[in-house]
């Protein structure tokens, strides 16, 4: 790049991650107090772990979806937003397999679905980085799914995943890995890509195509899919950020029983 970049950051790959091409926001981070009324029936470590997952006020995201930010605002974030985390949107360069648990770790690692050697580890589990530049449409554009059981998510179009070296509310830092050190930026060349049949695997069905959608509510084991599924359409077709969360909320008050309204809005993300 022409322009001269001041790396002066608490997360050293924000750089790495902006000429890589990744589409980067920040989120919330030790430099940014918890409100008193955000989720007040959690103790106090699940507050923070959730609060440092969420976008700062004021950054609306969903706009960089597809646009990446400019470097001005790249620093002018890093100025409003000291000791921030930051958050990789998925869809434009990048999708990812979420895993939160040892056993949906060891599902990825056994063949289930196609394993990408490019992954972060997390607090519970790793981040599993898939390219798009081979992947079909479809794929990419399937949203995002949010399977509390299995503790496996998938993240395309219209979601984001913590970013390498942004910390976790526990104080873990997430952390790279790739073959043979490779940087972030080869990742778009090298990370194999999911297709359709990985995704129905990951949403935890053999078809994912013989599955309708039900608007109306859906009875218990097929409301977290029912739901991403929704979303994933309400996304493509380009609604805001805030009117789908209001249609989920609806949505979840017809299934039976309804989900956690926290996980609802997890699922939007």
């Amino acid at each position: 790049m022409a322009e001269e970049k001041d790396t002066h950051s608490a997360i050293p790959r924000i750089v790495e991650l902006w000429e890589a091409g990744f589409s980067i926001f920040p989120l919330n981070g030790a430099g940014q107090p918890i409100p008193p009324n955000f989720e007040p029936d959690k103790g106090e470590m699940d507050r923070r772990i959730a609060w440092y997952k969420r976008p700062c006020a004021g950054v609306q995201w969903g706009q960089y979806r597809r646009d990446p930010a400019s470097w001005e605002q790249i620093e002018a974030w890093q100025k409003q937003y000291p000791k921030c985390n930051w958050a990789i949107a998925t869809g434009l360069k990048v999708m990812a397999v979420d895993c939160d648990s040892p056993d949906s770790i060891q599902w990825v690692e056994q063949g289930n679905i196609q394993r990408s050697p490019f992954y972060v580890n997390t607090a519970n589990g790793r981040h599993y980085l898939y390219s798009t530049q081979h992947s079909e449409t479809g794929v990419i554009e399937a949203g995002n799914s949010v399977d509390t059981e299995r503790k496996i998510d998938f993240r395309g179009a219209g979601g984001y995943i913590v970013a390498p070296g942004s910390i976790h509310g526990s104080g873990m830092v997430y952390e790279y890995s790739a073959p043979d050190g490779m940087s972030l930026a080869e990742l778009w060349d090298h990370a194999p890509s999911l297709t359709k049949v990985d995704l129905a695997a990951v949403k935890g069905n053999g078809n994912k195509e013989s599955l309708p959608m039900t608007e109306g509510g859906v009875d218990e084991g097929g409301r977290n899919n029912n739901l991403a599924r929704l979303i994933g359409l309400w996304v493509r077709e380009n609604q805001p950020v805030e009117e789908i969360i209001g249609r989920a909320l609806a949505e979840n008050a017809l299934n039976n029983p309804p989900l956690p309204e926290s996980e609802v809005k997890t699922t939007v993300a």
